[in-house]
């Protein structure tokens, strides 16, 4: 109600109205008495501030404390306070010092929050040496269950409180305190508040040499992480790959997954077979661990070939890959793809390799610099492949001498993440510079191109055209034969161009038998 005041001990009452404070209804005010008439009324009225209430009636006011929590900023137990005078609350929600209320309870927050959660500091790449080992001990653990796909070998937060619960003294409750403690107490033992295996495993760590941090695949050295949590669409191993590398990804490589996972891959797979196929492989377990033992640890063999073998050599016949149904092994067994920008951020996640290449080919297909300046000779230095990094991964750029498209007897230099995208335009840019070495000896090309040839051509309507195709075809024929690392690798126009002599007297006769193998 306007106007009216709670008092002390929940009594109600307004302000006379003579008062002198009547008409600004001050938020505190003090009565020198109170009088009841046709209401409670209060006389003798001033303004004061709650504040005053709690430093002149210190012995009167009862204190009710709540939510005690750890200050990570400040380094002690807080709390709220709520003052009352007589069951009028003064003060509703102060912040104090709850160590100076309950030593003992905020010595225990102090442990559990501080201490066993790791949040001791505000900055926590300040954390004291021994906080920072146990920390990275508790993570060595958990990483170890995320690996093995269980969660029983990290001790319970109580174990770990109970540790520290036995090093620390009991008025210990602040982190100034603590801090002078173990300036003292490590002057004679360094380690007494560092943990050991024993102190965080629940028993002996099992070996986990079969799941790598990384993973090579092809020429890359990709980094992995653990997730064990299968309702989580991360469940499984996460490779990180850069999108610049991700043609190099091959599919045959990601399918064998994980080494530590591997038997229960073989044993998924062999359960994915036709079922007049799995009637001849039970027990299906018993298999699986034969088949897995013999297994070539050779990834550029597919794995699905390889239980085809072992199959065959079991008298069990015509088994094919494509028998196998990889979509529906669990999903964790499927190496999860995410894919980054040069800045380490997620721009796809998927466990579908091929959907992902595609979805990104014109990203990864087109060059990713173009160096400045043309050349119409080989340019000195050039290399075909370099490392370079992206989003802290090394991964190959390929360079290619690409023919420019303002200057058809010049090249320039354009790096690819795709190696084979780099071979085909370097390629062309290699024929350019060839053609510009030849010089006159295109001309003598051209003219002993035959007339059955140029009728089988006369479709394409423009002679100049067909000057090109023919000499290019010619070119190309005669280096694929003669040449045989210029199919398949970058060939240096140096040691073509030592080979012009002989070029030129080749140069005809495979002309002769192109135009015969077009003709046909």
């Amino acid at each position: 109600m306007r106007g009216e005041y709670l008092a002390t001990r929940q009594q109600k009452s307004k302000i006379f109205p003579a008062s002198t404070v009547f008409k600004s209804s001050p938020d505190w005010v003090m009565a020198f008495e109170v009088v009841e008439t046709s209401q409670v009324f209060m006389r003798c009225v001033a303004k004061i501030e709650p504040e005053w209430i709690i430093a002149s009636a210190k012995d009167l006011l009862k204190y009710h404390y709540f939510e005690p929590h750890w200050s990570k900023k400040t380094g002690r137990v807080r709390a709220y306070a709520q003052i009352s005078l007589f069951g009028l609350i003064v003060m509703s929600k102060q912040l104090c010092n709850y160590e100076q209320v309950n030593l003992e309870e905020s010595r225990e927050i102090f442990i559990r929050d501080g201490l066993v959660t790791g949040e001791f500091n505000h900055n926590q790449k300040s954390n004291p040496p021994f906080l920072q080992h146990n920390l990275d001990k508790i993570s060595d653990v958990e990483l170890i269950e995320e690996k093995l796909r269980r969660r029983d070998l990290l001790v319970d937060e109580e174990a770990l409180y109970q540790f520290y619960d036995s090093k620390i003294p009991s008025h210990i409750a602040s982190r100034k305190a603590f801090e002078d403690w173990r300036s003292e107490v490590e002057k004679t033992d360094k380690n007494t508040l560092f943990f050991t295996d024993e102190d965080v495993l629940t028993q002996s760590a099992p070996t986990t040499g079969e799941f790598p941090e990384s993973w090579r695949l092809g020429n890359l050295k990709l980094p992995l992480k653990y997730t064990f949590d299968p309702a989580s669409d991360d469940d499984g191993v996460s490779i990180r790959v850069p999108l610049r590398a991700l043609p190099q990804l091959n599919a045959i490589e990601l399918l064998w997954g994980i080494e530590g996972w591997r038997y229960e891959l073989v044993l998924q797979l062999l359960k994915t077979l036709p079922k007049d196929i799995r009637r001849q492989i039970v027990p299906i377990p018993d298999t699986a661990k034969v088949i897995f033992d013999e297994l070539e640890r050779k990834h550029e063999q597919g794995l699905l070939n390889q239980l085809c073998q072992a199959l065959n050599r079991r008298g069990i016949v015509g088994v094919q890959p494509s028998h196998f149904q990889p979509t529906k092994i669990d999903r964790y067994l499927q190496p999860q793809i995410c894919v980054v920008d040069d800045k380490n951020r997620l721009i796809e996640k998927g466990r579908d390799l091929a959907t992902l290449q595609s979805r990104h080919a014109n990203a990864t297909s087109q060059a990713v610099q173009t160096s400045k300046g043309r050349h119409e000779a080989f340019p000195e230095h050039f290399r075909f492949s370099k490392n370079r990094h992206s989003a802290g991964i090394v991964i190959k750029e390929f360079s290619a001498l690409v023919t420019d498209k303002e200057n058809e007897k010049a090249v320039s230099i354009q790096q690819f993440t795709d190696v084979g995208v780099a071979l085909t335009a370097h390629r062309t840019g290699v024929l350019t510079l060839v053609k510009n070495k030849l010089g006159a000896r295109q001309k003598q090309l051209t003219s002993q191109i035959d007339k059955a040839f140029k009728l089988a051509f006369a479709p394409l309507g423009q002679l100049d055209k067909l000057k090109t195709i023919v000499i290019d075809g010619t070119l190309d024929a005669c280096l694929n034969t003669h040449f045989v690392e210029f199919k398949h690798s970058p060939k240096l126009l140096e040691q073509l161009s030592d080979e012009q002599r002989f070029l030129a007297k080749q140069l005809p006769l495979t002309l002769e038998q192109y135009q015969q193998t077009e003709t046909a």
